[in-house]
């Protein structure tokens, strides 16, 4: 099953406690507004890139 997530805006705790919800086997899609505002732009771009 895939899973569309967006407007992350660089909260990546919130992220990770989304992501951790979701079943192992999910596809996840990231669109748009994954950086900025938020203090964990860095760690937000990291999870994407890893592959969530």
């Amino acid at each position: 099953m895939h899973y569309v997530i967006g407007d992350v805006h660089g909260h990546f705790e919130t992220l990770k406690t989304l992501v951790d919800e979701l079943p192992t086997e999910a596809t996840l899609v990231f669109v748009g507004d994954l950086v900025d505002r938020g203090k964990q732009s860095a760690q937000v771009v990291k999870f994407v890139k890893d592959g969530g």
